[in-house]
């Protein structure tokens, strides 16, 4: 499946299968491909803070599928 036709319902179905551990490991990889020379550390507790909002896990991580971040 291309990720064109990937919907919204989709990718919030796969984002809210995923652990808590899961989702912060994502939003991590996510924050550190798209800030150059963030530290894992600093893009640990930034994933930690946003995991109430899962807006912005869902906006990265359609953006990082249609444009490869």
């Amino acid at each position: 499946m291309g990720t064109k036709n990937l919907s919204s319902n989709q990718i919030s179905s796969f984002l809210n299968s995923l652990s808590y551990w899961e989702s912060i490991n994502l939003r991590s990889t996510l924050l550190k491909a798209q800030i150059k020379g963030m530290s894992s550390e600093d893009a640990y507790e930034q994933a930690t803070l946003d995991y109430e909002d899962p807006k912005n896990l869902e906006f990265d991580f359609e953006r990082a599928l249609k444009t490869g971040i």
